[in-house]
């Protein structure tokens, strides 16, 4: 654990002690673009924390779809990771345009 001389830990090595199984941006953009190859993906960290995302997710695999059924595609792409690794995620989704 790194600490700082007053004894303040810093916030990285702290978060990553107290949330081992946090997901990084990189391995959610990851499995999304394996589910959804031809994706547009945008990924923000809503809390600095990587508990928390938004994804905005644009894909001709969408299209006719329900907003409900888009999502149901991206929860399905993050093979039972959502509750898990990964703790809240906002989503954006639409077809391609």
């Amino acid at each position: 654990m790194q600490t700082y001389a007053s004894g303040d830990r810093t916030l990285e090595s702290q978060f990553f002690q107290d949330h081992p199984m946090a997901m990084r941006a990189d391995e959610l953009e990851a499995l999304l673009r394996e589910a959804l190859p031809d994706a547009d993906i945008e990924i923000q960290d809503l809390a600095g924390d990587g508990d928390h995302y938004k994804a905005t997710i644009r894909s001709a695999a969408f299209a006719g779809k329900s907003r409900v059924a888009q999502h149901q595609m991206v929860y399905a792409a993050l093979k039972g990771r959502m509750g898990g690794d990964l703790h809240a995620l906002a989503l954006d989704t639409a077809p391609k345009t």
